[in-house]
């Protein structure tokens, strides 16, 4: 099937129109870096400065994935939203703005109702691990509100180019994490060492929001960014558009199939079976070692892509081959490194906990050659987005959830399938090669649509 006729000048364009963006590369590498250094950190201090148990911190992560529903919802569409966002424009910043408050009211609504149902938020998961470190999950819910936010500015950041606030970023955020993760998670601060370490994560994400609110009214203007008088305070003169709402639709619908899927038919199912702590440490090390660059390409994808306006046809389905080849190499990369090291990585991880090493090698030898399918789908999906199509990633999820988890639950309501860790971790990489299935059926259909257009457009503009 030719889709492009390639020539040297579609070739180049990445490297010559677009290079500015290659800058990005180290800022968001090293920015990307600093979480998977924090959850080191924060793993060894579980494991070897507290007398806790790994099982509650992994209770913590499930949970995280129902607020991730809202956080994609909000962040999502944002690339696209803020696209060539310009600090001289006055509508620029109360975007901003707007999103700010916005976000911030729909958090603190949504904290403060889960926060009065902690408990029972643990049993719906299948397990009652961790239940009597409500506190812990409580101070966790409400850090979630500033890391949301500094979300916000991050995307803000990435589409100004602004180098050395991802630098500055990137400072606080290792300097604070380590700071305070070893002062509070400790018997001495706190009787209760995951008090502190629940304390350490709201105070990090709240400073950490603060930085990143410094640097872009710096960038804006400090009288002009905090100018309330200048804002719009009329609900019915907000910027938001329909298009933009839907986009929001279109991604809460996404992320709610994705992540209610991987709840209810993996986390809970890994609960069931007692291997919640060995599928966090191969997670850990999937998620936040292996898949860190590509997950950076990613971001680096969304940006060229919503900050670019003279993307045509060919330029986008080079755009599209490069980053699918350059994350598939990232990812091979990170598979020669950390794959021959696990069992002394994880061993590290968990304080020599051997038993725990083993069994979480079962759950990732199973899961990890599936991630090459999900790099695949989510580079097209990473364009997606970053053109605003979010509705085709709705859509993307829901069939896939259906192709791939009914059959299960049929199987297993019959009596013809038992859930044990190969099943589950089956399960999940079979979902993954579904969606790049899935994936490329539609990135593929929206490349002919846009060749067509593009013939179309050719012609007209010959004739005249």
């Amino acid at each position: 099937m030719n889709l492009v006729n390639f020539s040297k000048k579609n070739i180049c364009f990445i490297f010559k129109e677009q290079k500015d963006h290659w800058k990005l590369f180290i800022w968001m590498f090293l920015y990307s870096l600093i979480p998977a250094i924090w959850i080191l950190v924060r793993t060894l201090v579980i494991t070897q400065y507290m007398e806790a148990n790994i099982d509650t911190y992994a209770q913590w992560d499930y949970l995280n994935i129902m607020l991730e529903v809202i956080q994609e919802t909000i962040v999502f569409p944002l690339f696209w939203w803020f696209g060539k966002i310009h600090i001289e424009k006055r509508e620029h910043l109360n975007k901003l703005r707007e999103v700010y408050l916005i976000t911030f009211f729909i958090y603190f609504i949504l904290i403060i109702i889960l926060s009065l149902n902690i408990g029972e938020l643990v049993n719906v998961i299948g397990s009652n691990q961790g239940y009597e470190q409500k506190i812990f999950f409580t101070l966790q819910l409400w850090s979630k509100i500033p890391e949301i936010l500094t979300s916000v500015s991050t995307v803000v950041i990435l589409n100004l180019k602004m180098y050395k606030g991802f630098l500055v970023l990137l400072i606080s955020k290792l300097g604070l994490s380590i700071i305070f993760d070893f002062t509070l998670a400790n018997n001495q601060v706190f009787n209760n060492s995951y008090v502190g370490l629940g304390v350490s994560t709201l105070i990090t994400q709240t400073l950490l929001f603060l930085t990143s609110l410094m640097l872009i009214s710096k960038a804006f203007g400090f009288k002009i960014f905090f100018n309330v008088k200048s804002f719009n305070w009329n609900l019915k003169k907000l910027t938001f558009t329909k298009i933009f709402w839907l986009n929001v639709l279109a991604a809460f619908i996404f992320s709610t199939v994705n992540n209610s899927f991987y709840l209810f038919m993996i986390a809970k199912n890994m609960n069931i079976v007692a291997e919640s702590d060995a599928y966090w440490l191969s997670n850990t090390v999937i998620w936040s070692w292996i898949l860190m660059i590509p997950n950076v390409i990613f971001a680096i994808n969304k940006s060229i892509v919503s900050t670019s306006n003279n993307l045509d046809y060919k330029k986008r389905v080079v755009l599209i081959l490069e980053f699918q080849l350059i994350a598939l190499i990232s990812l091979l990369l990170s598979f020669a490194i950390f794959i021959p090291t696990y069992n002394s990585f994880t061993l590290f991880l968990s304080n020599n906990n051997s038993d725990l090493s083993e069994r979480s090698w079962n759950v990732f030898s199973k899961l990890i050659g599936f991630f090459i399918f999900y790099i695949l789908a989510t580079s097209f999906n990473a364009h997606f987005n970053g053109e605003g199509k979010n509705i085709i990633l709705a859509v993307q999820a829901i069939i896939c959830n259906l192709l791939t988890f009914v059959p299960f639950i049929i199987l297993n309501s019959i009596n013809q399938l038992i859930y044990d860790v190969e099943v589950i971790a089956f399960m999940f990489g079979f979902s993954l090669f579904v969606s790049w299935i899935i994936s490329m059926i539609f990135i593929i259909s929206y490349l002919l649509i846009e060749k067509n257009k593009y013939i179309s457009n050719n012609i007209k503009i010959t004739a005249y």
